[in-house]
C-alpha cells in the first residue's frame, strides 16, 4: 500500500531541512523554508498550521545560535551519514549534528539529534534493545573511526517544539537535553560556561564544585560499555534475521506497552498477553 506521510512527519522534514542550512553564510530563511514546504505538498489545513510553526522555527534558529556561542566545539558536521561494514552486513545512520574540535591531538565531539516530538532519555533498557538512538550514533562514530583520536563530550537531543507558552520556560526547554562526560576539560570545551550552562539543560556545579545531580554523566569506561552493548545488540539482531527468528515480544515498562505504541500494524499483530516481556526500572527515566 502507498505510504502516506502524517503532518508530524512533514513538519519534521521541513524543520530538519531548514536546520541543515542554518549555518550557511548566505542563509536565506524564506527561500529555504519555501523550498522544503513545496517538497512536502501541504494541504490547506496543514498550510494553516504552518503559519505559526514557521515563526516558531525562526525563533528556534535564533535561540539555538545564541546558545551555541558558548561552545568551543566550533566545527560541525550536519546530517552526517556514517556507514560501516561489520561481519558482512552494512550498518549506517545519519546524525543530525556533530560538534567537534581538536585540542592537543584529541578530537572532542558531541552528538545532537533534533526532535520535533516528545523527548525521553532512557538508558536503563539499552541491554533490551530499546531507546538506542543516541548510543547507536555513538557506536557509529566510534566504530567508524571518523576521528582518529577522539573523546566523546556528550550525547544530546535538541527539542524543537517544547509545549511551553511562557517565553522564559520555552528558552530553557530549547537547551540541549542529554548526558555528558564527567571530564572537566571536556566540559569546558563543550561549554565555556559549563558551571552555569545556558546551552545544556541541568548542567551546573554545586558549591562543593561537583556536577549537579540533575545532570546525567558518563565516564570514558561507561562510554566504551555503551558502544559494546550496542555492538552486541546489532550482532544479536543480525543473527535473528539470518535464522528467520522474529519473536513477538512486546516490552512492558511501567505497565505500558512501549513496543507497539507507534506500530502501524498493531491491530493486525498476532501477539498474546503471554508474549509480553516485563522490564524492571533500574536507574529511572527523565523527560526533557
Amino acid at each position: 500500500s502507498e505510504f502516506i506521510k502524517t503532518f508530524n512527519q512533514k513538519l519534521g522534514n521541513i524543520y530538519h531541512g531548514v536546520l541543515l542550512h542554518m549555518y550557511d553564510s548566505n542563509f536565506d530563511f524564506e527561500k529555504i523554508y519555501q523550498q522544503y514546504v513545496d517538497i512536502e505538498e501541504l494541504d490547506v489545513r496543514e498550510q494553516f498550521l504552518m503559519v505559526k510553526l514557521k515563526e516558531e522555527l525562526k525563533e528556534i534558529i535564533k535561540t539555538i545560535k545564541e546558545k551555541e556561542e558558548s561552545t568551543l566545539l566550533t566545527n560541525r558536521y550536519l546530517e552526517k551519514k556514517i556507514e560501516i561494514t561489520d561481519s558482512s552486513i552494512k550498518i549506517k545512520g545519519i546524525i543530525d549534528k556533530l560538534f567537534y574540535h581538536t585540542v592537543n591531538g584529541i578530537t572532542y565531539y558531541a552528538i545532537v539529534d533534533y526532535k520535533t516530538g516528545n523527548v525521553k532519555l532512557i538508558l536503563d533498557y539499552l541491554k533490551d534493545g530499546l531507546y538506542m538512538q543516541l548510543p547507536f550514533y555513538l557506536y557509529l562514530v566510534e566504530k567508524s573511526k571518523l576521528f582518529s583520536n577522539s573523546f566523546c563530550s556528550g550525547l544530546f537531543y535538541q527539542p524543537l517544539l517544547p509545549s511551553i507558552k511562557d517565553l522564559q520556560d520555552k528558552d530553557k526547554n530549547l537547551k540541549l537535553f542529554g548526558i555528558v562526560s564527567n571530564d572537566e576539560e571536556s566540559l569546558s570545551l563543550l561549554d565555556e560556561n559549563y558551571q552555569h550552562s545556558e546551552l545544556i539543560k541541568g548542567l551546573s556545579f554545586t558549591k562543593q564544585n561537583t556536577i549537579s545531580s540533575r545532570m546525567k554523566t558518563f565516564t570514558n569506561k561507561e562510554k566504551d560499555m555503551m558502544v559494546e552493548m550496542v555492538d552486541h545488540k546489532i550482532k544479536e539482531f543480525k543473527d535473528d534475521i539470518l535464522n528467520s527468528k522474529f519473536m513477538i515480544q512486546p516490552k512492558i515498562v511501567n505497565q505500558k506497552n512501549i513496543s507497539c505504541e507507534n506500530c502501524p500494524f498493531y491491530e493486525l499483530c498476532f501477539y498474546e498477553a503471554n508474549d509480553y516481556v516485563y522490564l524492571e526500572k533500574e536507574e529511572g527515566e527523565e523527560d526533557a
